[in-house]
């Protein structure tokens, strides 16, 4: 009589029992399983002499503790040798889990047939020992035959799948009007999803891929066009074609470029300066200069816009490219606390010249710049094409490989709150769509972060801001997204001598749509002339998700914060001057002070941006013109220095960015609204203000020993 040990516990796999065992048995032919002591049993479907296989899809949920195993084998006359059947599969465009072609008497046969691609189960019959048991064995596309006894037949057929012909239809694209050289969107819809896009612009004969410069919202669809065509008429189409292959034409349709003032921007391409208007090989990289002459008018007033940079030299010379000296043959101008950005800045032509050159600062690479007649309007775009298929604005997308230098500021150095992290303009990364600002910690025990802001570029008062975050939840970590009033003046220092943040926070007003720190999420909080009020604690937030943060501001100054369209809070309408102002977009990764300290083992605290939105009021009237905006002087104290000029918008504009401009500097210099001259000083100076789509205003100040007044 042979032995039979089960050593170890039995193990599960959906419905399939492994159980391990030990035997001193040869020449097994099945081994037994029951539940119930003996009384019943079921055959392996598979085993060796060490470890049996069952099915057991029709127990019952529950404990067994009555499980008996029982080997069968042949040795020395004991034992019976089984019977085995046969297994015959006829099966035509299709195939089987089971290959076996053999089975032994009272085993479970289990089987799947598969259809070939292109094909649908038309029919299965299985007889077993010459009985049509199809009825009670197959349940859709499985065979369960839970005792055999006879040999078994399976006869199998699928047939080709009937494909109804793919109707594919596109939107009418309507006529369109644009300046030349200007970016615009191509905008259309379809009945089902397309995978390929192509333009023509030769009237539908021939056309060229343009998938990658398509935006999809569903089946509507946005080609960005990057209109490098001069003023004319173009007749186009637009092809698409659908995974399956069908193709879709549009109708042709007209684009009209019309002639635009926006000048060619102008390249730095060598690494080079000017000293005392000569062009002179350096081995600094940070320093460019146009080597190209760039024609002027004497006596004109001319705009240079100018980016990525943090200083700008303008050269004079006249008709025989020669430099016209120190005396009235250069202008300056820098951003403010020389960070990295972009630069706005007007000039007048001396008499006598006929052509600059530019020479700037900035990061490694080019800088690009723009010179215009001031005066000269920038068209304005079409207000459907600044928005997405949601109605927003979309601040950035961070669709390119970088920190856009057109929309970001950098923050530098040690800024706020006794932070420990020093900010850098290295540690804001970009890949795939997402911008990444990284905390991160230095040998030395140190940590840099990165902080972008909106100021200079992108302003917005009323209407709705949303970012897509996924804010960090380690200690130490205090990440957000927040605004400030755009007359903001910053204070700090980058060298880690005592910060502040300077002497207009917080009568500018501050909003704090998200942060996180002290291991929890707080929103809605706002500062009103230094009163803090709103905030909202949320111990439960789930950490490491994408949520989106949205701050809703009303025009009668009340706020109401939302995560992921839910609403969390809201203030109470305040007619506060703060809460009346165009304010600017912050986001950053700080690094301790209320975030707490770091663990010893945490290199990286870092914040993912996915994307930054903003919800006009309406979309009616979305650029400025001449009438939307105005300026007023705010006449300090007599005892003061400064005095603030102050814009009134409409409030539908989206973009309520202003660069300001004094006609002389060593006056009375203004920054952001701020004007600011010294005791003593007296005179009378015009500031102008520019909005972001070239439309200026001015107003005078007059300066008495060293009070500003506006007239």
């Amino acid at each position: 009589m042979a032995s039979i040990t089960v050593s170890s516990n039995p193990s599960t796999t959906g419905d399939t029992l492994t159980v391990n065992f030990t035997t001193d048995a040869t020449n097994i032919t099945d081994i037994l399983l029951s539940k119930d002591g003996g009384s019943t049993y079921i055959s392996a479907t598979s085993f060796t002499k060490s470890n049996a296989v069952f099915n057991i899809s029709d127990w019952s949920n529950g404990t067994y503790d009555k499980c008996k195993l029982k080997c069968v084998y042949t040795e020395s006359g004991e034992g019976t040798t089984p019977t085995t059947y046969t297994i015959t599969n006829n099966l035509t465009n299709c195939t089987t889990s089971n290959t076996l072609n053999s089975i032994k008497a009272n085993r479970m046969y289990v089987a799947t047939i598969t259809p070939d691609s292109g094909y649908n189960l038309s029919t299965i019959k299985v007889t077993m020992g010459g009985t049509d048991i199809t009825s009670s064995v197959v349940s859709g596309d499985t065979i369960t035959i839970s005792k055999v006894t006879g040999n078994i037949v399976i006869t199998a057929k699928a047939i080709e799948q009937s494909t109804p012909p793919e109707t594919l239809t596109i939107s009418t694209i309507a006529d369109i009007t644009k300046p030349e050289k200007t970016e615009f969107y191509i905008q259309y819809s379809t009945n089902i999803a397309v995978t390929k896009h192509e333009v023509s612009w030769d009237g539908g004969k021939t056309f060229y891929d343009k998938t990658s410069d398509v935006t999809a919202s569903g089946t509507t669809y946005k080609f960005k066009h990057d209109n490098k065509g001069s003023a004319g008429n173009y007749s186009m189409a637009i092809r698409v074609t659908t995974a399956k292959g069908t193709t879709k034409t549009s109708n042709v349709f007209k684009v009209t470029l019309t002639s635009s003032a926006t000048p060619d921007p102008i390249t730095f391409t060598q690494y080079k300066r000017i000293d005392n208007g000569v062009i002179v090989d350096t081995t600094d990289d940070t320093y460019y200069t146009t080597v190209n002459k760039i024609a002027v008018t004497s006596g004109k007033t001319y705009v240079l816009d100018i980016s990525p940079v943090n200083y700008v030299c303008i050269c004079f010379y006249n008709s025989s490219d020669t430099y016209l000296g120190n005396n009235g043959g250069f202008v300056e101008a820098n951003t403010p606390e020389w960070s990295v950005g972009s630069l706005s800045t007007s000039f007048t032509v001396p008499s006598g010249a006929s052509y600059v050159r530019l020479c700037g600062t900035g990061n490694k690479g080019q800088l690009t710049a723009t010179i215009k007649e001031s005066g000269t309007p920038t068209p304005n775009p079409n207000p459907s094409d600044l928005l997405d298929s949601t109605g927003a604005y979309v601040i950035d997308d961070f669709s390119s490989n970088t920190v856009d230098s057109n929309k970001w500021s950098y923050e530098l150095g040690y800024v706020r709150n006794g932070e420990t992290q020093k900010y850098t303009n290295t540690n804001a990364v970009v890949n795939d769509g997402i911008l990444a600002l990284r905390g991160l910690k230095a040998s030395d025990g140190s940590w840099t972060s990165a902080s972008i802001i909106s100021k200079g570029h992108f302003a917005f008062m009323y209407g709705k801001i949303v970012a897509r975050v996924r804010a960090c939840n380690y200690n130490g970590s205090f990440g957000a997204f927040w605004t400030l009033g755009d007359s903001f003046e910053f204070g700090y220092k980058e060298n880690g001598s005592p910060d502040t943040l300077g002497e207009w926070w917080a009568w500018c007003g501050e909003f704090d749509v998200m942060e996180f720190y002290n291991g929890k999420l707080t929103c809605g909080t706002f500062f009103n002339e230094k009163e803090e009020s709103g905030r909202v604690w949320y111990n439960d937030y789930p950490t490491g998700d994408w949520h989106e943060f949205a701050m809703e501001w009303k025009t009668d100054g009340s706020l109401i914060f939302s995560i992921d369209g839910h609403e969390l809070s809201r203030t109470n309408a305040t007619d506060n001057r703060a809460f009346h102002i165009p304010h600017f977009i912050l986001l950053n990764q700080a690094i301790g002070a209320s975030g707490g300290t770091p663990d010893s083992n945490t290199t990286e605290i870092t914040q993912y941006v996915d994307w930054v939105k903003y919800y006009p009021l309406s979309t009616d009237n979305l650029v400025e013109s001449s009438s939307d905006f105005t300026l007023a002087a705010m006449d300090a104290n007599d005892s003061s220095h400064n005095c603030m000029v102050r814009p009134s918008f409409n409030d539908n504009c989206i973009n309520k960015s202003l660069t300001w401009e004094s006609s002389n500097s060593s006056l009375v210099w203004v920054h952001s609204g701020l004007c600011s001259t010294y005791a003593g000083a007296n005179g009378e100076v015009i500031i102008t203000a520019t909005s972001h789509s070239g439309v200026s205003k001015q107003i005078i100040l007059t300066v008495s020993n060293g009070t500003i007044r506006g007239k």
